[in-house]
């Protein structure tokens, strides 16, 4: 008995040196992104980046409005793939969870993964946590998809202008290495019998293996509504940093709005593992400028970048103390067994 106890608590110290190391790569690469955005804002001019943000005051109430739309508007593809179950979810208790899910996506570390995982650990109180999961897997194929899809649109948008071969490259790039990861993530998930893999090789989840295969069945019939979903979002996002550029530089364009979104999401792709890609998402805006009709205007390339990251962390801490007092419901409908029935 001793030494199992003894193991346990070398196992729990384990465990814990491992987070300590997690958090203090994540703290330090946090710093490295603040200090090259520290050097960015000083090289450009604080005054004159300050300026073109205090002039997008009066348009921060729509640009957060949309931050926010976008998020709910792809949670309806979560709510898709839930099928039946989804009656399930009230919708208080489903504004609540999107509330969380924004929060933890925009504050956190590898802030997407961490988002899904908080989503269907809350919506594992109303739906089976299979299903819960299989969201979770889904989501992860949709958003590699789409992205692939906006850096294609975006790609498109810039193939005629002769300053942005360099762009051109780079959203080309990901649209393929994104949409590939997605296709081909999503294919595993379709054809091979996944769970029944990991259980095979894992006896802890020779129950669970099973079920989410099951569930996976189940819920097919919803993936082409899931994947439009979230395509809905991004064009929503699209059209929130359409409106960054034309609060910052008095010119919009849906061809500028895409592009921005392409810039924003080969950032994200280049800077993932910085914490919300602070540093790398301003830089990027500035480096690729010319492609906005920009050229001459570092500090107005910036604060495209400056705005959403208020906008982001604005609705982050909005949705944190509204969470915080929002009412829900005390006696949950848990569901625990796997569903038979298909996704609407």
């Amino acid at each position: 008995m001793g030494s199992v106890f003894k193991r346990g608590e070398l196992d729990e110290a384990g465990r814990r040196k491992a987070a300590l190391r997690r958090w203090f790569w994540r703290g330090l690469l946090l710093a490295v992104g603040l200090a090259a955005l520290g050097a960015m804002i000083r090289q450009l001019g604080w005054a004159q980046i300050a300026q073109v943000m205090v002039s997008t005051a009066r348009w921060l109430p729509l640009i957060c409005a949309l931050d926010l739309l976008w998020v709910f508007v792809e949670g309806g593809a979560v709510l898709s793939v839930y099928g039946r179950a989804r009656a399930g979810i009230s919708v208080s208790n489903w504004l609540f969870i999107t509330l969380v899910h924004y929060a933890t996506f925009m504050l956190f570390p590898l802030g997407r993964a961490a988002a899904e995982v908080t989503r269907a650990t809350l919506v594992g109180k109303y739906v089976d946590r299979y299903r819960a999961s299989v969201g979770v897997a889904l989501m992860q194929s949709f958003t590699l998809l789409t992205n692939g899809m906006v850096c294609g649109v975006a790609a498109a948008c810039v193939l005629l202008l002769p300053h942005s071969r360099i762009l051109l490259g780079a959203l080309a790039l990901n649209a393929v290495v994104l949409s590939g990861l997605g296709a081909a993530s999503y294919v595993v998930l379709r054809r091979v019998k996944v769970g029944g893999w990991f259980a095979k090789r894992f006896t802890k989840l020779t129950e669970i293996g099973p079920a989410f295969d099951a569930e996976l069945r189940a819920s097919r019939p919803s993936h082409k509504w899931a994947l439009a979903f979230c395509m809905c979002g991004r064009a929503i996002q699209a059209l929130q940093y359409g409106i960054i550029v034309f609060a910052v530089s008095d010119q919009f364009s849906f061809s500028r709005a895409w592009t921005a979104e392409g810039i924003q999401v080969v950032a994200r792709s280049a800077g993932d593992f910085i914490p919300n890609q602070v540093g790398v998402t301003e830089g990027a805006f500035v480096f690729f400028r010319e492609s906005l009709g920009l050229g001459a205007l570092p500090a107005v390339a910036m604060s495209i970048a400056l705005v959403a990251r208020v906008s982001n962390m604005t609705m982050a801490v909005l949705c944190i103390v509204i969470a915080q007092l929002w009412p829900r419901s005390k006696d949950p409908h848990v569901r625990s067994a796997p569903s038979e029935d298909g996704a609407d």
